[in-house]
């Protein structure tokens, strides 16, 4: 397999915003290839952080940018995800419920408990617990 220098990996960083599969592909070497020389290489992995950071940067912008432009996906987005939005109420609210909506019913199994006085009291134990808790 083809060695791949620093110098050949630098200009694809940038190229390729940070994606090693991308990296790899455009010098024909296998992606382990690009992690190892990436991981003897501070400078390399300086670089990675800051494409993908750019990459991120540019994304968020496009995102904002289509959000003000009227793109009610992306302001449905920003409104869900966005920390300020999120304190302005605008977020999804879950809610757990059991069957027909009734409380949950927890279950707790210990397997192999230390605290049993033996293995077969322990499971027979569990059995009767769960069997109690399903009626």
């Amino acid at each position: 397999m083809k060695r791949a220098s620093v110098q050949d990996i630098e200009p694809l960083i940038v190229e390729h915003r940070g994606n090693l599969a991308a990296i790899a592909r455009a010098l024909h070497v296998s992606r382990g290839t690009i992690h190892n020389r990436i991981a003897d290489s501070p400078r390399l992995q300086q670089m990675i952080d800051d494409a993908r950071e750019t990459y991120v940067d540019s994304v968020e912008s496009a995102l904002y940018e289509n959000a003000l432009t009227g793109n009610v996906a992306a302001q449905i987005f920003v409104m869900k995800a966005h920390p300020a939005a999120k304190r302005r109420g605008w977020s999804e609210r879950q809610e757990v419920a059991g069957a027909n909506g009734g409380p949950l019913a927890l279950v707790i199994e210990y397997v192999n408990d230390w605290r049993s006085v033996s293995d077969q009291s322990a499971n027979q134990d569990a059995t009767d617990d769960y069997a109690d808790a399903r009626r």
